[in-house]
């Protein structure tokens, strides 16, 4: 898939600076990621995945070329099986 504009790790950073600082969440990152969809490319964001360490995850949907949060989505984390 070919993105209709260039990301680098700047984006992994403000996502990660979002959930940590304006949605002030203290939990551990363990990784971001972005997600790469046409969908996202077709509304100008640039979604970043980013997990923490108890399974939750936020989905941060920012605005390009800015970096201005869009939309931010938090999944917990799946029951654990017993």
């Amino acid at each position: 898939m070919t993105r209709l504009f260039n990301v680098d790790s700047s984006w992994l950073q403000a996502a990660r600076t979002i959930v940590a600082d304006k949605q002030g969440d203290t939990r551990e990152i363990i990784g971001t990621t972005i997600i790469k969809d046409s969908i996202y490319d077709k509304r100008g964001v640039v979604a970043v995945l980013v997990k923490l360490k108890d399974g939750s995850s936020y989905t941060a949907e920012l605005r390009y070329p800015e970096k201005k949060l869009r939309c931010l989505i938090y999944t917990p984390a799946s029951p654990a099986s017993k």
